[in-house]
C-alpha cells in the first residue's frame, strides 16, 4: 500500500522576491515615518522651550528695569526732602508736609502702590496708597534700619500679604527713610498683555494666609501662592491639575501637559531672582498647544497615508516586473 502524499506549501520565486521586498519596504517606510514624526515633535518641544525661556528672561528684565527705575525715583524724592531739611531746618511736621506734596508725583508718574515715610524704628510718619500690613513686613523693617544706618539705598521684593517691589532711600540729615512700592503683579500682567501669553506669578508659602483671603489661590502640594495669573478662572484649574501631575522640583525642570475643557495645555515654571531671601518666586506660563499638537498629528496621518500609497505603488510595480519572468 502507498502512503498518502503529504501536501506541501509551494511559493514561487517571484512571490518570495515580492514578499521579501515588501518586508524591506514596510520597514523602511515605517522607519521614515517614525523618524519624521519624532523629529517634528522634537522641533516643537525645542521651539516651545526656547519661547517660554525667552518670556522668563524678558519678565526678569522687566523686574530689574522696574527696580532700577524705582530706586532712581525714590532717591530723587528723598534727596529733595533732605535738601529742604538741610536748608530750612524743618521740623518733622514740615518734612511730612513736603512729603505729601512730592508723593503725588510718584503716584501719578509711576503708579506707585504705596509711598511711606518711616523712621529708623519702622514708625510710620506718613503714608500714601494701600499697604495696610506694611508694619508686619519683617524684611521691610530690617531693610529700613539698614538703609538709615548705612545711608545707602536698597530694594527688595516682599510678598508677605501682596507682592510689592520696594525701593528704600535714606533722607540725609535725618533718621528717616522713604519707601516706594509698586505692584509686582502689574509688571507681570502688563507683559502678558503685550506677549499674548497667559502668565502667572507664584510665590512660596507654606500655608494659606487668612489675612489676604486668597486661600483658594494656595497650591498645597507645591507650597506656593498664586499672586497674579492671567485668565484666572481657567488657568487656576490648569495649575491645580499640573500640581497633581508632578512635584514642584520636576515642574521647574520640564513641562507639564494638562488636558482641560477639550484643549491641551503646556505649563512651565521658571525661577525668578530678586525676591526676599526667605521667599522663592516662579514665573508660570500656561499655553494652549492644541492647534500645534493637532498639526503634528495631521502630519503623522499624512505621512502614513503617503507612505502607504508609495508602498502599494512600489509593490505593484515590483509585481509587474517579476510577473513576466
Amino acid at each position: 500500500m502507498h502512503s498518502p502524499a503529504r501536501s506541501s506549501f509551494f511559493l514561487s520565486l517571484k512571490w518570495k522576491a515580492l514578499l521579501l521586498s515588501s518586508i524591506a519596504l514596510i520597514l523602511v517606510t515605517s522607519a521614515l515615518v517614525t523618524i519624521n514624526h519624532i523629529e517634528l515633535y522634537s522641533q516643537f518641544e525645542r521651539r516651545r522651550a526656547e519661547l517660554q525661556s525667552q518670556y522668563a528672561h524678558q519678565v526678569q528684565g522687566l523686574l530689574d528695569q522696574s527696580d532700577k527705575r524705582l530706586r532712581q525715583w525714590s532717591t530723587i524724592i528723598a534727596s529733595l526732602l533732605s535738601v529742604q531739611t538741610a536748608a530750612e531746618k524743618q521740623l518733622e511736621e514740615q518734612i511730612i508736609t513736603e512729603f505729601e506734596r512730592l508723593a503725588a508725583i510718584l503716584e501719578l508718574d509711576m503708579g506707585a502702590e504705596s509711598i511711606l515715610l518711616v523712621s529708623a524704628n519702622s514708625r510710620r510718619l506718613a503714608a500714601h496708597g494701600l499697604d495696610a500690613h506694611s508694619d508686619k513686613r519683617t524684611a521691610l523693617a530690617e531693610a529700613v534700619r539698614q538703609v538709615v544706618a548705612t545711608e545707602n539705598p536698597t530694594s527688595l521684593i516682599d510678598c508677605f500679604d501682596t507682592c510689592l517691589q520696594y525701593a528704600i532711600a535714606p533722607i540725609l540729615g535725618t533718621d528717616d527713610a522713604l519707601v516706594v512700592a509698586v505692584s509686582l503683579a502689574d509688571v507681570v500682567l502688563d507683559f502678558q498683555r503685550v506677549s499674548g501669553t497667559d502668565l502667572g506669578l507664584l510665590v512660596s508659602q507654606t500655608k494659606p494666609s487668612p489675612t489676604n483671603g486668597n486661600g483658594e489661590r494656595w497650591l498645597r502640594r507645591w507650597n506656593v501662592r498664586v499672586v497674579a495669573l492671567g485668565n484666572t478662572k481657567t488657568n487656576l484649574g490648569i495649575l491645580r491639575s499640573a500640581m497633581e501631575a508632578k512635584p514642584l522640583s520636576d515642574a521647574v525642570r520640564e513641562p507639564i501637559y494638562v488636558s482641560a475643557n477639550g484643549h491641551e495645555h503646556e505649563v512651565r515654571l521658571f525661577p525668578l531672582a530678586g525676591f526676599e531671601e526667605r521667599e522663592q518666586a516662579y514665573l508660570a506660563t500656561v499655553a494652549d498647544i492644541s492647534d500645534a499638537r493637532e498639526k503634528i498629528r495631521d502630519a503623522l496621518r499624512r505621512n502614513i497615508f503617503l507612505g502607504t500609497i508609495g508602498l502599494v505603488l512600489s509593490e505593484l510595480l515590483l509585481l509587474a516586473i517579476l510577473w513576466t519572468p
